[in-house]
């Protein structure tokens, strides 16, 4: 039993142990609701592995990028402080990250994360904190250990936790 245990907290602290991607189009749910309906059809029910065919496109639908030369600009408004996220074609910059609601709950892990992983974005290339107010920096600290930041931009005193 503990080599079992080992193992499997070895998987689950793999890199690959989570799998994220980006929200599936309503085309594609409802062509894996076919596919799952057809792979669960009865025995007799010809060619049942066809069934997982129509699953593919749930899982390999490619996120919703802007066209070239374009922009797509989200914003939030998330308690006292706003937050925005610019995307051109590449790179992908936020600002601000929310407010913090208590020690253990902020913007940054229950909206902007989320958020993120929907839209299929790994990775920012930048991320900007505005000032060093909660409802602006709360999040940030979140964010930064959940998604790969190339560059953090802020008005914060070096000591800060940022």
């Amino acid at each position: 039993m503990a080599g079992l245990a080992g193992w499997l907290a070895w998987l689950g602290n793999a890199s690959f142990a989570v799998w994220s991607g980006a929200a599936p189009s309503a085309w594609s749910f409802i062509a894996a609701l076919i596919g799952v309906a057809w792979w669960l059809a009865p025995r007799g029910f010809g060619a049942r592995w066809v069934g997982a065919l129509w699953m593919i496109p749930l899982f390999a639908w490619p996120p919703d990028r802007p066209l070239p030369g374009s922009v797509r600009l989200t914003a939030f408004d998330i308690g006292q402080g706003p937050r925005s996220s610019w995307r051109p074609t590449r790179p992908t910059s936020s600002t601000d990250t929310g407010p913090q609601y208590g020690p253990d709950s902020d913007a940054g892990s229950r909206i902007v994360v989320p958020e993120l992983r929907a839209r299929g974005i790994p990775r920012l290339d930048a991320l900007v904190v505005s000032h060093n107010d909660l409802d602006h920096s709360g999040g940030a600290l979140s964010i930064l250990a959940a998604v790969p930041v190339d560059e953090t931009r802020s008005s914060l005193a070096a000591t800060s936790a940022i």
